[in-house]
Formats: C-alpha cells, structure tokens, sequence
C-alpha cells in the first residue's frame, strides 16, 4: 500500500471513530436520561395508584361510617333506647312486660342483668325469663320478640305445657344497646 492509501485508510478509520464517539457520546446520555425519565414515571404512577387507593379506601370508610351512623339512629335497627344500662335493663323489663301481656301472658320469674360490651359499643342486657301464655300465642310471641325492635336473641327456651291451653315459657335471651353515640 502507497502512502497516500495509508493516509485515506487511517483517515476514514479515524472518521468513523470520530463518528463513533460522537453518536455514543449523543446517544448514551440520550438513553440514560431516557432510563431515569422511565423510571421517575414508573415511581409517580405508583405514588399516584397509592394516593387513589388510599382515598377510595378513604372514601369507603367515611361511608360505611356514615352508614352506620345513620343505622344506629334508626328505629329499625333495633337497639334498646336508654342512656345507661341501668336504664337498658329497665326499658328491656318493660318491652318484655308489654309484649307477654299485649299476647295474653304473664311474667312469672325475670331476672334481667347488664351483659358484656361486644365491639366497644354494644352492651347487652341478658334476660332469664319465666312466662304463661295461652297456647295459641306462643309462636306469635316469639317472632314478635325476635322480629321486631328493639330485637332480642334468643339463645334458648322451653316450652312446657301447663293445662289445656296454657303454656310455661322458661327463655334466655339478649336485647342490646348503643353504650355511646354513633360517629
């Protein structure tokens, strides 16, 4: 090889280095900003999906409290109306008074005693109740007892028969109460 081909050989390696250089030196920094641009969207789209499930959640709750404010409040929910469980245990006395009587019945035995607070709110009244019914009534008495407010859970009873048409109701039950004011 001539002089002069030497020269064209080693200046178009050179050349292309140069070129080389040049678009590694454009195109690197090109694809780490891009990387750190791809990885900073990657982090707010995360940051945004926390934000939006934290408010949904947010959101949910404030509802479900709401709810149950306005269920707590609601004659239909079925809790005893009194301050304390003093007066609880009273008021329950009195339903239960009522409705044995309004079906035909009396009160025979009844010890009614404040039960356990259940999920910081509720406190419950335990009712151990003797009864007489007519016969006839007894069915409608439970499911009035149980089926309309103020609700009381039965746990257990018997029913015994006491003559031809009366019956000797022996039951444990709960009525409950709101200890404090819904949110």
């Amino acid at each position: 090889m001539t002089d002069a081909g030497r020269n064209t050989a080693a200046a178009l390696i050179l050349f292309f280095a140069l070129i080389m250089a040049l678009l590694t030196a454009l195109i690197v920094p090109t694809f780490i900003n891009w990387t750190e641009n791809g990885r900073s969207i990657r982090e707010n789209r995360e940051k945004i999906a926390a934000i939006r499930t934290s408010q949904t959640s947010f959101v949910r709750v404030k509802r479900a409290s709401d709810n149950w404010s306005l269920f707590a409040r609601s004659p239909e929910a079925g809790f005893l109306d009194a301050a304390t469980p003093e007066d609880a245990v009273v008021e329950a006395r009195a339903y239960l008074t009522t409705l044995i009587a309004r079906h035909g019945g009396s009160l025979g035995k009844a010890e009614f005693t404040p039960g356990e607070t259940k999920r910081s709110q509720v406190e419950t009244v335990v009712m151990d109740v003797t009864a007489t019914l007519p016969k006839n009534t007894l069915a409608p008495f439970l499911v009035e007892l149980e089926n309309s407010p103020p609700y009381a859970l039965v746990s257990a009873f018997r029913a015994t028969e006491n003559g031809e048409d009366r019956v000797t109701l022996v039951l444990k039950s709960q009525m409950q109460r709101l200890s404090e004011a819904p949110l």
